[in-house]
């Protein structure tokens, strides 16, 4: 059984379709004109040479690496305070959960 709200719902369908269409059309027009470019093939030769790094930048990668290497330490140590603050915890409320010992 159709519904009056159908032929708007398929309309719209079919708009949409028709606008999806049209975009590849115009994407394929667009490929096809710029085929040349990109087309391009590009060599790469075997050995690349690279400047050499200067005395300067690979002082700046140490201290980088220093830096890194100490934030990782005070990770390291916050995750420990933090693990034994939950630790700690865990025990608090286990032990407020459980009934007083009978006398």
């Amino acid at each position: 059984m159709a519904t009056a709200e159908e032929p708007s719902w398929h309309s719209t369908l079919v708009e949409m379709e028709q606008s999806l269409h049209l975009c590849l059309a115009k994407l394929e027009h667009f490929e096809t004109g710029f085929q040349k470019l990109l087309c391009v093939h590009v060599t790469v030769p075997n050995e690349l040479h690279l400047p050499d790094i200067d005395a300067g930048w690979s002082e700046r990668l140490h201290i980088a690496q220093e830096q890194a290497t100490s934030v990782e330490a005070l990770l390291r140590e916050q995750e420990a305070v933090w693990l034994n603050w939950q630790r700690t915890y865990a025990a608090w409320r286990q032990s407020l959960e459980q009934r007083p010992a009978a006398a």
